[in-house]
Order: structure tokens, then sequence, then C-alpha cells
């Protein structure tokens, strides 16, 4: 029996301030998501991963507050991927962010306007739709 091995995975950081929601986006991919990204071999998961990709996207450190979200997707190949969101707050700024990469805090408003538009990252619009909800 063939057994499913993890691909890949990635971690994404929601941070809500004043009834807002800080979105990065890189000028390359063209969608405005929450911060976040994969993460490489040998790293952890919160200390490593997930706080140096919102570092690189914002240029701030960060503080994990509490896993929101965690979802495995497996393909018919048997590869596996997983997903990993979770509430974040910035602490401290001490660099700007990676070049090619913007940020900007987004209203419930504006949210809903990019579902509309249908400018977003699919893994993304749960957060955006509980963001809207008031649920986050």
């Amino acid at each position: 029996m063939e057994t499913a091995k993890f691909k890949a995975g990635t971690v994404r950081g929601v941070i809500i301030e004043k009834q807002k929601i800080l979105l990065v986006i890189e000028k390359h991919e063209g969608n405005w998501e929450t911060p976040g990204g994969r993460i490489n071999e040998g790293e952890t998961v919160i200390n490593d991963a997930l706080k140096r990709e919102i570092l690189e996207e914002t240029g701030y450190e960060s503080e994990v507050l509490e896993l929101l979200d965690f979802n495995i997707k497996q393909f018919p190949n048997k590869d596996m991927l997983f997903n990993a969101l979770y509430r974040c707050k910035l602490t401290k700024k001490i660099a700007e962010p990676e070049g090619g990469t913007d940020m900007k805090w987004f209203s419930k408003s504006k949210i809903k306007k990019i579902l509309e538009e249908d400018k977003f990252d699919d893994h993304d619009k749960k957060v955006f739709e509980m963001f809207i909800k008031g649920k986050l």
C-alpha cells in the first residue's frame, strides 16, 4: 500500500487592528493576500516559517496568538499539502518589506470589493468572509 507524503506546507498570518486587516501584495503575483508563504525544509511552522514570512513581507516582528484554521489537501498522486492559518499581531518594525512587496490595511468594505471583483487567492477567501462577518 502506497502512503501519502507531505509535499509542502504553507502558513499565513491574520493581522487585524482597529477593525482593519493587513494584506500584502507581491507585485509579480498581483493579488492582495494575508502575509505568509511556504515552509522551507527544516523550519518550524511558527517560530521559523510564519515569523520569517511576516517579517519579509511587512518588515515587522510578530507574535503568534492562536491557530485559526488547519487543513490538508490530498492530490490524486497521493502528495499532500497542509495549510495553517494563525492570528498574529505585529510587535516591532525592524526593516522595510522585501523588494517587490507592499502592504496595506483594508476595511470590511474594501474586502467586500475584493471578493466581488474576484481578485484574491483561494487560501484567503475563508479569511475574508470571516472578517466581513466579524468572526475574527
